[in-house]
């Protein structure tokens, strides 16, 4: 003949299974739980990419107007040079041409 389970072996199963499913559960939000982090994380790295996108564009824009402007330094520089130069060889023949007629005419 069959013995019916006892109350306490019954107890205990009924115990274990409660705690397994607690397990279970725990482990089931534990796994939500690092998706949405993951989620989050992903969702942190877009915005900060965007800000450095931003931030990129902002230093690039900076360093072609410096360079816009270097270049206009470099050209004004030049010219200026071209002029100052060019000034100066006029007044020395200008010189010279001048001191050579007013020695021919003084002999």
């Amino acid at each position: 003949m069959k013995s019916l389970p006892s109350k306490p072996l019954t107890q205990r199963l009924s115990k274990i299974k409660d705690e397994l499913e607690e397990k279970l559960k725990g482990e089931l939000a534990t796994k939500d739980f690092v998706r949405a982090e993951i989620n989050q994380v992903r969702t942190e790295l877009a915005e900060v990419k965007q800000e450095l996108k931003v931030e990129i564009a902002e230093v690039r824009k900076e360093v072609a107007e410096s360079s816009k402007k270097q270049m206009w330094l470099i050209i004004s520089t030049g010219v200026g040079s071209a002029i100052t130069i060019i000034g100066a060889n006029y007044a020395l023949l200008k010189f010279l041409i001048d001191t050579f007629f007013a020695a021919l005419n003084v002999k």
